[in-house]
């Protein structure tokens, strides 16, 4: 029997993924988190066979969450269950380690489909996400937003920025002074049109400027 946890900072999508997910003949136990935090808390103080996984998270976002399960509790199976579909995203959560994605727009039924897919050791990719793979495999996949090019040192501190740094662990990882970080980042936040520092991760991770 296997034992799932929910990671979501949505009381209602939590409800309802445990609530179907607790369904399936399998699963003996179904715990929830509302943060990467609390996740960590709990896959340290209880055995889990599976993780679902949202990616837009308080504090520490899901992509990095997978990559930190991945090499802590390498065991644990997980799943993304988010509303991104671009494919940058799911290839980041697919190279962080994650088994399976699924989007929030699919029937619940591809979530039963993708728990019996990565504990038979498979990796599993929605429809949804299957149908975004072809439409780029045949050139049919939308074309992205201008994006400006970014020099080596803004990817550097943008990787940073990601893994939630501050501009103080910044400097000395790069030995670079925090007002050359500081420039950095408002150079980032003007080239990316971003708001704030959420902002920047989110189009970061979405148009794959890392990679």
């Amino acid at each position: 029997m296997y034992h799932i946890l929910i990671v979501d900072d949505h009381a209602l999508v939590r409800q309802g993924l445990k609530a179907h997910i607790a369904s399936i003949e399998q699963v003996s136990a179904v715990k929830e988190a509302k943060d990467g935090a609390e996740a960590l808390m709990m896959l340290e103080n209880h055995p889990f066979h599976v993780v679902f996984l949202d990616i837009d998270l308080p504090g520490k976002n899901g992509i990095e969450l997978c990559r930190i399960v991945n090499q802590q509790w390498p065991e644990v199976k997980v799943i993304a269950v988010s509303m991104h579909e671009k494919l940058p995203i799911v290839k980041r959560m697919l190279k962080n380690g994650a088994k399976g994605y699924v989007s929030k727009q699919s029937k619940l039924l591809e979530l039963e489909k993708a728990f019996e897919a990565v504990i038979r050791g498979e990796t599993y990719l929605g429809e949804n996400i299957q149908a975004r793979m072809r439409e780029d495999l045949m050139g049919l996949a939308p074309q992205q937003s201008f994006i400006p090019k970014l020099s080596r040192r803004e990817k550097e501190i943008l990787g940073w920025i990601i893994k939630e740094a501050t501009t103080k662990e910044i400097a000395d990882q790069l030995s670079i002074s925090p007002g050359t970080v500081e420039t950095h980042r408002r150079s980032l936040l003007s080239k990316l049109n971003a708001r704030n520092t959420a902002g920047l991760v989110r189009i970061a991770l979405e148009y794959g400027l890392l990679d």
